[in-house]
């Protein structure tokens, strides 16, 4: 998810490609910055971006940055993966099933762990902003939570008219849910995109109910992957992720919004190696191959056969990172104070 204006929201046809804008610091408003590096979007406009660290707070982030009027012309169609993607022949078939399984493996476990640290009320509403497709809400109801969505893309449509979930079409603002309305609010991989951090939490702790819970998953900035591999890092990616947190960075963050941080988790699943695999094998991308497949380059059967080897061989490098606290992903859990 990224946060889109009206005008756009849901509909990514038609973007004029637009001249960039120079922001100040979400966290700190510091306006001067010092280069990092410039990286290459990988997903098909072939344009470069400045990764600039602010000189007040250290928080890395893209600048100057596409506005949010034409984010969406950097996000194609097969950005979200989709469970009944129509898929020919037995052996893509058989591909595609393990991708699923593999899927729905990582979001039961994380959502295990949403259960463990938040603990809400059985039937509790939960609002996933950013939710794509709709995957993240099946398992919330598969274990008795109370499931909503919201998405800029269209991916909103699929999940709403072909899952039958609960999810709105636009920004976060723009659905305009009630004031302490949910339990608990997710966000995976959401906040890095936002141009208005800032206004997207302050309308978190809104619709929040006194004493709700958020979780905020970020790629980590202070990674080993970062600090080993440099641009070529997979997180680190441009426009679409917007800014890179670190954990005393988000931490200042949530302070600022009013959110108690009641825990900071950098452990992975066992079978969650995918950033190390992008990092060291970026032409293995799956988004690379569903675009392929979907603009009738076939289906890719190789590279998803290579990724999905590279996924069982990577593991001890994710263990390792989170034994040691530099971990590629953080989740934070925290309380609406």
């Amino acid at each position: 998810m990224t946060a889109l204006t009206d005008a756009t929201q849901c509909d990514a046809s038609a973007v004029p490609t637009a001249e960039r804008e120079t922001v100040a610091c979400p966290l700190c408003a510091t306006e001067a910055t010092e280069p990092v590096l410039r990286k290459q979007d990988r997903y098909g406009s072939n344009e470069w971006f400045d990764v600039v660290r602010c000189t007040g707070c250290g928080l890395m982030r893209v600048n100057p940055r596409p506005p949010g009027a034409a984010i969406a012309r950097y996000y194609n169609d097969t950005y979200s993966w989709k469970a009944d993607e129509p898929v020919q022949g037995l052996l893509p078939r058989m591909i595609h099933g393990a991708e699923h399984w593999y899927r729905f493996h990582l979001l039961r476990y994380e959502a295990r762990k949403v259960l463990r640290f938040c603990r809400p009320r059985p039937g509790a509403e939960v609002l996933d902003v950013g939710c794509g497709s709709g995957d993240r809400l099946l398992v919330y109801r598969e274990l008795g939570l109370e499931p909503y969505g919201v998405e800029i893309s269209s991916a909103a449509a699929y999940a709403r008219d072909h899952l039958g979930l609960r999810v709105r079409c636009g920004t976060l603002r723009t659905a305009a849910y009630e004031n302490d309305q949910f339990d608990l609010v997710t966000l995976y991989n959401v906040l890095e995109h936002l141009h208005e951090p800032n206004e997207e939490l302050d309308e978190i702790h809104r619709i929040l109910r006194p004493g709700g819970c958020l979780v905020i998953e970020v790629p980590n900035a202070d990674c080993l992957q970062f600090r080993l591999f440099g641009a070529r890092w997979s997180a680190l990616d441009v426009p679409r992720d917007l800014a890179y947190w670190t954990v005393p960075r988000l931490r200042r963050m949530m302070d600022k919004h009013r959110f108690e941080v009641t825990r900071v988790d950098q452990w992975t699943s066992w079978l969650h190696p995918p950033m190390i695999v992008l990092t060291l094998c970026p032409g293995l991308d799956p988004r690379r191959v569903w675009a392929e497949a979907a603009g009738g380059g076939g289906q890719g059967i190789v590279s998803r056969a290579l990724w999905g080897a590279m996924t069982l061989l990577t593991p001890p490098i994710t263990f390792v990172e989170s034994l040691v606290g530099r971990g590629s992903s953080m989740v934070f859990y925290a309380r609406k104070a």
